[in-house]
């Protein structure tokens, strides 16, 4: 992350292009200099298993109810989340439900399509919007429906490359830590709610403050 060669600053002064600059350099420097990763401790204290699935290959954990006749719970995360999002509740979840959100909501929801004799329920936090008209509807409603268009105008072109082209942007994200850390953060930007900086919604976790003086959770 020392080593990444940075590309010149953006010529406006807030996130309309993508993540800034300053901000980048910030949080690489952070990874690299202040940030405890003993996530990896608490990832392995889980059982963790690979399999293929249709030729694609699938990492995820296997963590087995004390319960002898418990019905299986499947928790799927979508993008940019990881397994990280579910470790805290892996010990209280024993309901025999499935849950998902973003992505892995169409995953939960696929189950109980595929196979609704073998899939006791379905729960989800992100669902689809039904499809309608908004004359009569409330003003934070309209707001929404605003929102959404916009999202549409401006918001939906990493879905775009990652669904299209895949491949070619896995080669500059997988040999850049720098390119990951841009292409994931600017994502809680935009789909947090904050103050105008994604780190009033969630704090960066490290060993120290910010040098820019906002105190950032230890850990």
């Amino acid at each position: 992350m020392r080593r990444t060669r940075w590309p010149e600053p953006e010529p406006v002064d807030d996130w309309s292009q993508g993540l800034p600059l300053t901000y980048a350099q910030e949080l690489c420097r952070s990874w690299a200099e202040d940030y405890d990763f003993g996530f990896a401790a608490r990832l392995n204290a889980f059982p963790q298993y690979r399999a293929t699935v249709d030729g694609l290959g699938i990492h995820f954990l296997h963590v087995r109810s004390p319960e002898p006749d418990a019905l299986p719970l499947v928790v799927t995360h979508g993008w940019p989340g990881s397994v990280a999002e579910f470790l805290r509740v892996l010990g209280p979840l024993t309901d025999p439900r499935a849950h998902g959100g973003d992505w892995g909501s169409a995953v939960s929801g696929a189950l109980g399509e595929v196979a609704p004799e073998r899939v006791v329920g379905v729960h989800v936090n992100m669902a689809p919007a039904p499809q309608g008209t908004f004359d009569d509807a409330a003003p934070e409603k309209k707001a929404a429906l605003v929102a959404w268009k916009e999202f549409g105008r401006t918001g939906r072109g990493y879905s775009a490359v990652q669904s299209t082209r895949p491949q070619t942007l896995g080669y500059g994200l997988t040999d850049s830590p720098a390119g990951q850390a841009a292409w994931i953060a600017e994502k809680f930007w935009a789909w947090t709610d904050h103050n105008g900086h994604p780190e009033d919604a969630l704090s960066r976790r490290s060993s120290a403050s910010r040098r820019d003086g906002r105190v950032i959770s230890r850990g």
